[in-house]
């Protein structure tokens, strides 16, 4: 090996470290290390980096039940070949069907969840598209166009995930209400300035009347 080869192998080999060091895998394992332990009965993953949260998540609960929900292409082939993990792909930032399809089972999987169960929630950009539960009067086609029109009008994300929590069913705390289990943890990977809870994903994490959130380490909030 030359030595330019040598040092572009030294870079390339520096550059892939600090990656996979802010890698959804490696936060999520770095807050579950910082944490209390306790064993999740099922684990959520929703957004963009939910496959590696996920991936994270079963490195320290191998074997717990999970659902998956993240954009087309973005899952780990690992996840898809567990038996005991759900995944399901849709549309980002237009929201699609798979997009409701995703909604109805978080809050499937949430409403069913008995007392004295524990969830593990894990949340990253993308989730507000990635995963909805609409009101009777509103449709699909309704959330696309006013999704797209914010879009094309140059609205921050701030505006659009504002927008997005009052038609939704699932945002702004809505999902974690219908939890009625013993104990719920949630961590979000944060994509929005200020890192809290109820912003990322639009609040699909966001525990209402507890409290917003706590740094664990770079990146990452807890609630």
């Amino acid at each position: 090996m030359t030595e330019k080869e040598a040092r572009r192998q030294a870079i390339t080999e520096i550059w892939q470290a600090a990656i996979d060091a802010v890698s959804g895998r490696h936060a999520v394992l770095n807050a579950l290390d910082a944490d209390p332990v306790f064993k999740p009965d099922l684990i959520i993953a929703v957004g963009k980096a939910a496959s590696g949260m996920c991936t994270g998540a079963l490195e320290r609960f191998p074997g717990c039940t999970a659902l998956v929900v993240t954009k087309y292409d973005h899952t780990d082939q690992s996840l898809r070949e567990q038996a005991n993990v759900e995944v399901i792909e849709s549309a980002h930032p237009i929201p699609d069907q798979n997009s409701l399809l995703a909604g109805r089972a978080l809050l499937s999987r949430i409403r069913s969840m008995p007392a004295g169960s524990r969830v593990l929630v894990l949340v990253s950009g993308g989730a507000s598209a990635l995963a909805e539960a609409l009101p009777e009067d509103m449709t699909l086609a309704d959330l696309q166009a006013v999704t797209d029109d914010m879009i094309a009008g140059g609205k921050t994300i701030a505006e659009i995930n504002s927008r997005r929590k009052q038609a939704s069913l699932i945002k702004d705390g809505k999902l974690i209400e219908a939890f009625h289990g013993a104990e719920l943890r949630a961590y979000a990977i944060s994509d929005v300035e200020g890192d809290s809870i109820s912003t990322v994903g639009s609040g699909i994490g966001l525990r209402v009347n507890r409290p917003q959130s706590r740094p664990v380490n770079s990146g990452l909030a807890c609630a």
